[in-house]
């Protein structure tokens, strides 16, 4: 609010910045709070609320976990969504090696080569991004047996309580 006050008025000062933190990850609590609290530095947080009092992680980070484990998966991949069913041959990208996984570090997925473990990534990530969230849910239990695993929840990708989010926003 004093940020876009000051760039209304014409005094916000040169090189102003603004931090803010998307999706309400625990770190934004453990890592980010304290540092702010430390540097007197206030900020924005936007918070993804469809996670918050659940122990899930957002689907995108469960879809990576299942997705870009180094190993090897099946040829093919059928899942069956409300628009139909959806097919992917993933030819070289069914092996994924360590060296592959760090290859592709620091790799945007939007640009990941096309027949890449990454690209394959992608490619479902776009498919299932639009779908409603029981939907996309049931995508990636399918995902999960056709892997042959359940990936396990991070503790570090989990997303803050309602009652960390509270205590975030106290701090101004």
């Amino acid at each position: 609010v004093d940020f876009v006050r000051a760039g209304k008025s014409g005094s916000l000062p040169e090189r102003a910045v603004v931090v803010t933190f998307d999706d309400g990850y625990i770190d934004n609590f453990e890592v980010a709070l304290p540092i702010l609290r430390q540097h007197q530095v206030p900020a924005t947080l936007f918070v993804a609320t469809c996670n918050i009092g659940t122990d899930r992680e957002f689907w995108w980070d469960r879809l990576e976990a299942l997705l870009l484990a180094t190993g090897t998966l099946p040829d093919t991949l059928e899942l069956q969504l409300p628009s139909g069913s959806h097919h992917w041959d993933l030819g070289g990208a069914a092996t994924y090696s360590r060296e592959d996984l760090g290859a592709d570090q620091g790799t945007k997925a939007w640009s990941a080569a096309r027949g890449t473990r990454l690209g394959f990534f992608y490619d479902v990530w776009k498919t299932l991004w639009p779908l409603p969230d029981a939907s996309r849910e049931a995508a990636l239990d399918q995902l999960a047996a056709w892997v042959g695993f359940e990936a396990a929840t991070s503790l570090s990708r989990r997303t803050m309580t309602t009652d960390e989010i509270r205590l975030m926003g106290q701090e101004g």
